[in-house]
């Protein structure tokens, strides 16, 4: 088998640098994918945490729940203030009394559960996070283990046709001296 000339090996060796350039851009073009991705992912969990936290801030305004209480006859809490009361509730007074008490533990149980929203979402944004850079180092990690395979695979394949050349160099000295 002939050695291959000079133009071969250069022709060779430049398309295996395409070939790796290729792979390569391939790579970071996955990468770029899976970025935006998780980047998506924690913008929206950002974004929910600060629509909690407004929600939340919201909650500890005094006047937020009794302003939106309703007034009249038929109201579920005038009933109950009437039935605490035992008796027609004319006083205005005990009535507003009997809506702070309920507003208060209405905004009570409301902190409560955007508190743990709140949580829940630090919870999951920290998880995605996560999430993202543990697969942002596998993904490079994996890159640059094919990197690292493809120039050995090369050096062995330079080492491989060197050897093969001395061979038959030294079947040439045999020959000529045999």
């Amino acid at each position: 088998m002939p050695s291959p000339t000079p133009e071969e090996m250069n022709q060779a060796t430049q398309r295996l640098l395409l070939q790796e350039n290729t792979q390569q851009k391939e790579t970071i073009e996955v990468l770029k994918r899976e970025l935006c991705s998780s980047h998506d992912r924690v913008a929206n969990l950002e974004s929910t945490a600060a629509h909690l936290r407004a929600r939340l801030a919201q909650v500890h305004q005094s006047r937020f729940f009794v302003t939106d209480l309703p007034r009249d006859e038929d109201d579920g809490l005038y009933q109950a203030a009437r039935t605490m009361a035992g008796q027609d509730l004319q006083d205005d007074e005990l009535y507003e009394a009997a809506r702070a008490m309920n507003a208060r533990d209405l905004r009570r149980a409301e902190i409560t559960l955007l508190r743990q929203a709140v949580e829940a979402s630090k919870a999951e944004l920290e998880k995605w996070k996560n999430e993202a850079a543990r697969a942002g180092a596998e993904t490079v990690s994996r890159s640059w283990q094919a990197s690292v395979d493809e120039a050995v695979r090369r050096e062995r394949e330079k080492d491989a046709w060197a050897i093969r050349h001395m061979q038959r160099e030294l079947e040439v000295l045999r020959k000529s001296q045999g």
